[in-house]
């Protein structure tokens, strides 16, 4: 297994001892309105988050950083309950992205429709757990990119000592 990979298991078992942690704790769980363009265009405000609910990107979840439309492929979550940090629902939906692929009706191209998300029910732990967790994202992301980097900069090496010795 390759240190990606590693780190990718690494950040999906946390999700998972997240989950089971709530569960040992006591759960909540925390509701948000759906909003669906059908046929017209949906103006979203920056800092919206987003679902593309069919298609290649069913299931990712996004935060907007502009004023933007968005067609029926999306969904935009909005009027989240307080006990749910943006975020934290951010990271948990795109964790779930599997889950997502495989709840969409069998079809030429996937889709949840509205009334499938509106039945979703987040699981919630408490807020400093979801901060715990936020924080722990961002550092590990973080972590992944200068891997990245370094891994990126040793191959340009690698390449250049080819080119010399054997050039």
């Amino acid at each position: 297994m390759n240190s990606k990979s590693k780190i990718n298991y690494r950040i999906k078992l946390l999700g998972l001892l997240v989950v089971l942690l709530v569960l040992i704790m006591g759960t909540s769980f925390a509701y948000f309105k759906l909003t669906q363009s059908g046929k017209n265009t949906n103006v979203i405000k920056a800092g919206s988050l987003i679902f593309a609910n069919c298609g290649v990107s069913l299931g990712f979840a996004r935060i907007i950083t502009f004023d933007g439309c968005i067609h029926d492929g999306w969904l935009a979550m909005e009027d989240i309950d307080e006990k749910l940090d943006k975020i934290f629902l951010l990271y948990s939906l795109n964790q779930m992205t599997e889950y997502f692929r495989k709840t969409a009706p069998a079809g030429t191209q996937p889709n949840l429709n509205t009334n499938i998300m509106k039945m979703h029910r987040q699981i919630v732990p408490p807020m400093e757990m979801q901060k715990a967790f936020i924080s722990f994202v961002k550092c590990t992301d973080r972590q992944k990119q200068i891997v990245q980097q370094s891994l990126e900069k040793l191959e340009l090496m690698k390449k250049a000592l080819m080119q010399e010795y054997f050039g």
